[in-house]
């Protein structure tokens, strides 16, 4: 009698480190996309098995598992990539609803977490390690299995912030053609280095309709304020930069910001006219450390 053998086991791994900037949580939290990530392919639909382990516990063999906390347990995700606006695939900076997330493990484990799904041919998948709570720093291994070939390709670092937003009444002031201007959101951003810098300004879960109205527009504008808490006038003159509005969903600006003494940055996101009431969302990502965070002022 002739026993069928099961196809070999292809096997993949990389080290890494969850640093303080790239240590970002698990989702929801803000600083998702900061994590490690990792985008995988295969050439057929395989099953898979991925093992994340921290390597700075030493022997595990006989060694019981330490008690589960909700800042250092580790886990899993495998996300559907974000795309940028040529197609391209990008890093997941955060989830916006369940279809986005292919597995996830429970964040029950200190040492060892496992994950098993199935993986279809032409669709990128991105693999995500994280510790449960983001600012924690420690060493991981990322082992997959699985009984085909693939191709596992990593991201580099960066620190991203996600935060959202809303247009409301009395924040929906529209784009500086309008007096209300200076009434729209602001979200200050400290740089600790100079550096490029990605802000993107988007809509979650919202697709640009033919012919809807282009009052609905999007588009943000980037001051820069010499004090540090960025209490400081919205006026024109102070801008460093104003995105186009454009009929889209997300609106992405690159720019290279100066770190200067006591001076932060002023991101004014806006709808092109006012009094048009949304949810938002803004991310920034770059390679050198900074902080962003959502400011309510009085008019300055």
């Amino acid at each position: 009698m002739e026993v069928e053998r099961p196809p070999p086991a292809h096997e993949l791994q990389v080290q890494g480190r969850w640093t303080q900037r790239s240590a970002g949580g698990r989702q929801p939290s803000p600083t998702f996309g900061s994590n490690p990530q990792f985008v995988l392919e295969v050439p057929r639909k395989t099953t898979a098995m991925f093992i994340l382990e921290r390597t700075d516990t030493g022997d595990k063999v006989g060694v019981m598992e330490p008690e589960i906390d909700d800042t250092h347990a580790i886990g899993l995700a495998l996300v559907q990539p974000e795309r940028d606006p040529d197609g391209g695939v990008c890093r997941r900076l955060v989830v916006d609803a369940p279809a986005d997330v292919y597995g996830e493990t429970a964040f029950d484990a200190m040492q060892e977490a496992i994950l098993l799904v199935t993986l279809m041919p032409e669709t990128p998948y991105v693999i995500v390690p994280s510790l449960a709570a983001p600012g924690s720093q420690a060493p991981f291994q990322l082992t997959a299995y699985s009984s085909t070939d693939m191709v596992l390709s990593a991201f580099r670092d960066t620190a991203t912030v996600t935060l959202p937003g809303a247009w409301e009444e009395a924040t929906c002031g529209g784009c500086d053609l309008h007096d209300s201007w200076k009434s729209n959101p602001r979200f200050v951003l400290s740089v600790a280095e100079t550096g490029v810098f990605r802000i993107a300004l988007s809509e979650p879960g919202k697709r640009w309709k033919r012919n809807a109205p282009l009052d609905k527009m999007i588009g943000f504008y980037v001051l820069q304020a010499e004090r540090e808490d960025g209490n400081v006038p919205i006026e024109k003159k102070a801008c460093l930069v104003e995105t186009p509005f454009m009929p889209m969903n997300e609106v992405v600006e690159e720019l290279e910001l100066q770190y200067e003494p006591g001076c932060v940055y002023v991101i004014v996101p806006c709808t092109y006219a006012p009094g048009k009431q949304a949810d938002f969302r803004l991310s920034v990502t770059a390679e050198v450390p900074f902080n962003l965070e959502e400011k309510f002022f009085d008019d300055a």
